[in-house]
């Protein structure tokens, strides 16, 4: 049960662990977001800045996990995103002008990461952890990155990942608890931006880090819990001092996002696992404060294995 339950939770790639040698998986899901307000960072002051009637997004994300070793494994990410403003008239829009709030569908930022594990609880370790690197590619998001509702920056990132998890019984219950932290640096749009003293690059580069927390009662086929994750980049100016003109404004500021929020998995007998999460802000610079998400999704388990129809 153990085993079934590692593969419940390394849906999409999470945490330290992977699917095995020539295992692929795959995660197709659908996501809603929508946010009214921007926590703007004025001299160690948050502002809220109001976003009229609030910006809304639907996106599908596509992963693909693939072990290329027994503890090897790769995996790509392509997301979709259409955004629009619920009101394009409001004054937000205005103010920033240059299609600030014009809608945005595109193809979002294609991510590729590669992990390998070298503790593993399996072989008797304490915890499990692995460590890797992360390439992403957002040159498809380049031409709207000046909007409110863009996608993405138009930038090329990469760095590494460190991940760490456990999982054990408490009883006939099990559980997992993960930890993910990467650094990515972003090879800028400009190295000269207008306002920033010293170094002018945009963007900076940005911390990430993801901490799950997922019990599964009794050893079932429901697994549920909280998690929390955020992005952090210190360099850049805040939302109050944007240069209106500029199609990297956006990206020249320094950030910070935090969002908390829960998972319900449901996994079947051949653990494929049926995935639903909510989360929303809790703290936020310059960035969206009160974003609300909500993603459902399907995990597939060995996605390439040629199943006997006769033991279906």
């Amino acid at each position: 049960m153990l085993l079934a339950l590692i593969a419940g939770l390394a849906h999409a790639g999470s945490g330290p662990w992977v699917p095995g040698t020539s295992i692929g998986n795959l995660y197709l899901g659908l996501d809603s977001e929508q946010f009214t307000r921007v926590a703007s960072n004025d001299a160690g002051t948050l502002v809220p800045v109001d976003v009229g009637e609030g910006i809304g997004t639907v996106g599908l994300t596509s992963i693909l996990s693939y072990g290329i070793g027994p503890r090897l494994e790769l995996e790509t990410r392509v997301p979709y995103r259409a955004t629009h403003a619920n009101r394009e008239d409001q004054a937000i829009c205005a103010a920033l002008g240059t299609d600030a709030c014009a809608p945005t569908r595109t193809i979002g930022v294609i991510e590729a990461r590669m992990k390998g594990m070298i503790l593993d609880e399996l072989s008797g370790q304490p915890v499990s952890l692995a460590i890797g690197a992360n390439v992403r590619f957002g040159g498809l998001t380049a031409s709207t990155r000046n909007r409110i509702t863009n996608a993405g920056e138009g930038t090329t990132d990469f760095g590494p990942r460190l991940a760490l998890g456990r999982t054990g019984a408490i009883g006939s219950s099990y559980y997992a608890l993960s930890l993910d932290a990467s650094w990515m640096y972003r090879v800028p749009n400009t190295k000269s931006f207008p306002r920033l003293e010293g170094d002018r690059v945009v963007p900076g580069s940005e911390f990430y880090g993801e901490l799950e927390t997922l019990v599964s009662p009794g050893g079932g086929s429901v697994t549920l819990g909280p998690f929390a994750g955020g992005v952090y980049r210190p360099s850049g100016y805040d939302f109050g001092e944007i240069i209106v003109d500029d199609p990297d404004r956006l990206a020249a500021l320094r950030i910070l996002n935090i969002a908390a929020g829960a998972k319900l998995l449901l996994r079947d007998r051949r653990d494929h696992v049926f995935i639903v999460s909510v989360s929303r802000t809790i703290a936020a610079w310059n960035n969206p404060s009160d974003r609300l998400t909500v993603s459902v999704g399907v995990s597939l388990n060995d996605v390439f294995r040629i199943f006997d129809r006769t033991d279906r």
